[in-house]
């Protein structure tokens, strides 16, 4: 690892992870009264269905105001999810606007799909966040070496990151090996702003983590190797964490 991080193409510093909430709330904004579209779309509109779990979670977590438009959200089919204004509000609120109820949800006929969402919000359609991400996965797996050590490395660190609420702490830890010694070690803490989605770890937690490691750099103890809390190959597009870092 520490060879293989002195002169390589550092691909993660041409993009900066989007704020994901920000492009949500412009397609949430783009749903007309009368109307109500599906986690599933919206995660389809920012570039991959695997963003649906996401989307649920911030319905029940995220800050309401009166801009909002979070009640036009529903589950698949148009069945009732979880929403930070309740149930109850939700059904008020379609209502007034027209949408018709159902005893597990919304009429279909008042549900967009993705073709009619990306012609209401062609910005974020024709740039999809999640999808400008998989392009930089795309061209980092081409960069890949696997290479055996010759001989057995003789220190190895663990890098990793926890998190409460909003914050995140990523911790490097140097150790002698085999003997296990810790030798040095140090933290650091920050906001996160890009939200758990499988597939993208590395964008929620490769920030922090690459801090660590120059810190560890500028002391003189970075590791002959560094063990990641996360895939490597073992990734649906061949560029997990350990692939990224």
């Amino acid at each position: 690892m520490g060879r293989q991080m002195n002169g390589t193409k550092d691909a993660w510093s041409q993009i900066d992870p989007p704020v994901l909430e920000d492009t949500l709330r412009r397609l949430i904004s783009a749903i007309p009264a009368g109307y109500v579209a599906s986690c599933g779309t919206l995660a389809e509109l920012l570039g991959d269905i695997c963003a649906a779990r996401w989307i649920g979670t911030w319905l029940g977590e995220h800050r309401h105001d009166d801009a909002c438009r979070c009640h036009r959200i529903v589950r698949a089919g148009g069945r009732w999810g979880v929403s930070a204004i309740g149930l109850a509000r939700q059904q008020q609120l379609l209502q007034q606007e027209g949408v018709l109820l159902t005893a597990s949800g919304v009429d279909p006929r008042c549900l967009l799909d993705s073709a009619a969402l990306r012609t209401l919000c062609p910005e974020v359609a024709s740039n999809p966040p999640l999808a400008a991400l998989q392009s930089l996965q795309d061209e980092l797996r081409g960069q890949i070496q696997l290479c055996p050590f010759e001989e057995e490395p003789h220190s190895v660190a663990g890098v990793d990151v926890s998190y409460k609420g909003n914050q995140a702490v990523a911790v490097y830890c140097h150790t002698a090996w085999p003997s296990g010694e810790r030798l040095w070690e140090t933290h650091i803490v920050m906001s996160t702003r890009f939200p758990y989605i499988s597939g993208y770890l590395a964008f929620r937690e490769l920030p922090g983590l690459l801090r660590v490691i120059e810190e560890a750099k500028k002391a003189g103890h970075l590791a002959e190797v560094i063990v990641v809390d996360g895939s490597g190959l073992l990734h649906p597009r061949g560029v997990g964490i350990a692939s990224h870092l």
